[in-house]
């Protein structure tokens, strides 16, 4: 159990990661886009 309660917190957080990666990702292209317009 303690085993795949691990694979399971290193699955969680990759998850997130990419999660929290493509989040910035996104913030990044609405504050350009934002940007632009008030150009």
């Amino acid at each position: 159990m303690k085993v795949a309660h691990r694979a399971g917190a290193v699955l969680m957080t990759a998850v997130g990661s990419s999660l929290s990666r493509r989040n910035m990702r996104l913030c990044g292209d609405a504050a350009t886009s934002r940007q632009s317009e008030l150009i």
